[in-house]
């Protein structure tokens, strides 16, 4: 959505100068009406206009009020021969814009990135917010495959404001393809870029960077340009730590199978943990995808108990019937022990999982460190819950379920850690009639 809205913003300012004449009012420096004259050839895209302008001694280095050089705005929208007539008139390849960008932050075509390294453009400055390279704020913002979905959006829109242009004028400015992102990529490690090295604020690779952004396909092309899958930003998290966490990921089942396969090939640690201490395979059950818990435990070498978050492993992070079946069929522990001696039982709450977890062999009356049974730790829970949402209808609902069936699995209903907190009076202190009736039939005192 960040890209449509800001790819949509550009096409439609590039083709109707009125719009940017309504908002130039607004500022009380306007341009110089030499200056002013060029930016409209820029926007119409009208080279020999354009041209004219610039010889006549109109500034293509004059900054207009999106807080870019009318060359700049050249370069963002994609016109290619008024940016090489720019360039041989004193167009200042390195201008910083008023956000802390250069043209060759805002280049989007391999064709426009390699224009301007040749004419000296630095592939190493770094913007003055977030410390991005050139090449990091493209794979940030820049480097999108245009979908056909897209591009019908684009001149739809286009339409619907009474203008017209062509596709292949979007084609060959501003769309992308996958050859375009392999260029670009090849462009700048001909500019002897390295993509394993950044110094921005979030210490974020390229290929970082594209994980965060969710971009599978560029990630793909930057493993096979060379980028290292095992080298961790600022807070700690690598390649697979990231889109294992993704819960609305735009990238079908197929892809993550394919930059899981990637990265590993490429030398990632499939047990790698994260900031949080967690796989890729826990923060994949905390997700809840079926198809790629299953991607992760096809690769060779996945310790499925591997210890997580709390000492637990991937059985305590799910409550998705499809995964915990998977990761038993795997081999994972339905009475491993957290740090604290809690059991998957402990933590999940489904009434068909915690089925499951007892038919696969799970101990309903197994203790934590502080003797609490599984029913008087959930109860303790609900209680807690309840001081924070007041709302006993969704907790009784949460747990009403897991309650009757380790009950029926032959739990103890008056144990406790003490003859103060035995279920009765944990059930009692809200009050939660259902699980209090529960209880009292179940011959709790």
């Amino acid at each position: 959505m960040k890209i449509r809205i800001f790819f949509l913003t550009i096409v439609l300012t590039m083709l109707s100068f009125t719009a940017w004449a309504g908002w130039f009012n607004l500022f009380p420096k306007p341009l110089a009406p030499q200056d002013m004259a060029l930016f409209e050839a820029v926007l119409r895209n009208n080279l020999s206009e354009a041209t004219r302008l610039t010889q006549a001694g109109a500034s293509p280095n004059a900054i207009v009020p999106n807080g870019n050089s009318i060359m700049q705005n050249a370069v963002v929208s994609g016109h290619i021969e008024i940016v090489k007539m720019m360039l041989r008139n004193k167009g200042d390849v390195n201008l910083v814009s008023r956000d802390g960008l250069t043209a060759l932050h805002m280049a989007k075509k391999p064709e426009m990135h390699k224009l301007l390294l040749e004419n000296g453009a630095d592939p190493f400055v770094r913007t003055e917010k977030n410390r991005y390279s050139p090449l990091e704020s493209w794979c940030y913002s820049t480097a999108h495959i245009t979908t056909e979905a897209e591009k019908k959006q684009v001149m739809d829109a286009i339409k619907s404001q009474g203008l017209k242009a062509k596709r292949e004028q979007f084609e060959n400015t501003t769309w992308l393809t996958r050859a375009d992102l392999v260029e670009t990529v090849k462009i700048h490690q001909s500019f002897k870029y390295d993509i394993n090295q950044t110094s921005n604020i979030d210490k974020q690779t390229p290929l970082l960077i594209a994980a965060m952004e969710d971009k599978f396909t560029l990630m793909q092309i930057l493993i096979a340009a060379g980028a290292r899958p095992d080298l961790k930003d600022k807070a700690g998290n690598d390649p697979l730590a990231i889109i294992t966490r993704y819960s609305q990921s735009k990238n079908g089942n197929n892809d993550f199978a394919a930059v899981v396969k990637a990265l590993v090939n490429a030398g990632a640690d499939i047990n790698s943990k994260d900031v949080n201490n967690n796989t890729p395979l826990c923060n994949a059950a905390v997700v809840g995808n079926p198809s790629r818990v299953g991607t992760l435990l096809a690769v060779n070498g996945i310790r499925v108990n591997e210890r997580c978050e709390y000492g637990e492993n991937a059985l305590f992070k799910t409550n998705v019937m499809a995964v915990s079946r998977a990761l038993v069929a795997a081999g994972a522990d339905v009475n491993h022990e957290s740090d604290w001696s809690y059991t998957p039982l402990f933590a999940v709450t489904d009434p068909e999982v915690v089925t499951f977890l007892l038919k696969s062999g799970a101990n309903v009356h197994h203790l934590n460190k502080t003797k609490e049974s599984i029913l008087v730790n959930n109860l303790k829970n609900a209680n807690e819950a309840y001081k924070v949402s007041m709302d006993e209808n969704r907790i009784t609902n949460a747990y009403l379920r897991k309650f009757e069936i380790i009950i029926k699995a032959g739990i103890n209903v008056n144990e406790g850690p003490n003859p103060n907190t035995t279920p009765l009076i944990l059930a009692k202190r809200v009050p939660f009639t259902k699980f209090v009736a529960l209880l009292e039939k179940s011959g709790a005192r």
